[in-house]
């Protein structure tokens, strides 16, 4: 399982960071975790097929998870035509929205009107290359993060949180977490993570400020769980799980 940092930023413009979009690839299949960026041109820059693509996930409807979705099945409609990926969106209100006004101002056609949909709380997709599971949080009335199953590894796409001592989701055994770092200090994942087993955990969605949040001094975090390897992602980082 590959994944690459397109965007690590929050919702506030900085230079060299865009906002948060995460790419996913297993095989052959590439799959999209937010669209907070230009997604159609950092899988060009990254010389990623479009084929490949066969799902976008959205963890909240907030604009730095979103901005890249036109852009994407704009392109898809007209140019990349054998782009079509499934699109979840976190309510019906949002998908009905796409569909019947943002697509269509935007002349951005979509082929399969049932490849925009909408989702809850529990197994979103499934296609026996990945499976994904949503769990609700509390940054927003829509929010959610994603268990993501494939090639017998578990990763955390953690979204947006209110705050992780209360809303980190109820799983456990993760290969990897992805993490946000800029609604609260990062230490507050000291008591999620030390009630779990995680191999490696990434901090990204965070900003180039010192504040309470403090996402650029890992130390103290580290310190509490040195079983839990933790890294600051950068824009254009690749790892693999």
């Amino acid at each position: 399982m590959k994944i690459c940092f397109f965007g690590t930023g929050h919702g506030v413009p900085e230079a060299h960071k865009k906002c948060t979009a995460t790419l996913l690839q297993v095989g052959e299949n590439s799959y999209l975790i937010d669209a907070g960026c230009d997604v159609a041109y950092e899988m060009a820059e990254k010389r990623v097929k479009f084929d490949s693509l066969k799902a976008l996930f959205i963890t909240h409807s907030h604009s730095d998870h979103t901005n890249g979705i036109v852009p994407l099945l704009a392109i898809a409609g007209w140019y990349y035509t054998s782009c079509d990926p499934k699109v979840y969106f976190p309510n019906e209100g949002m998908r009905n929205s796409y569909l019947e006004h943002v697509l269509p101002y935007a002349q951005a056609g979509v082929r399969d009107k049932d490849n925009l949909r909408w989702y809850s709380a529990g197994e979103v997709y499934d296609d026996g290359v990945i499976k994904v599971t949503a769990y609700k949080t509390e940054h927003c009335h829509d929010s959610h993060c994603f268990l993501v199953e494939a090639e017998g590894k578990r990763v955390l796409f953690g979204g947006d949180m209110k705050n992780p001592k209360i809303d980190f989701p109820p799983v456990d055994d993760l290969d990897a977490a992805i993490v946000e770092g800029a609604h609260f200090s990062i230490t507050d994942y000291e008591e999620p993570f030390k009630a779990r087993s995680i191999k490696a955990v990434y901090i990204n969605h965070y900003g180039n400020y010192i504040g309470i949040m403090n996402s650029h001094n890992l130390r103290p975090l580290q310190k509490a769980v040195p079983e839990t390897k933790i890294t600051l992602a950068t824009d254009g980082m690749d790892i693999e799980v």
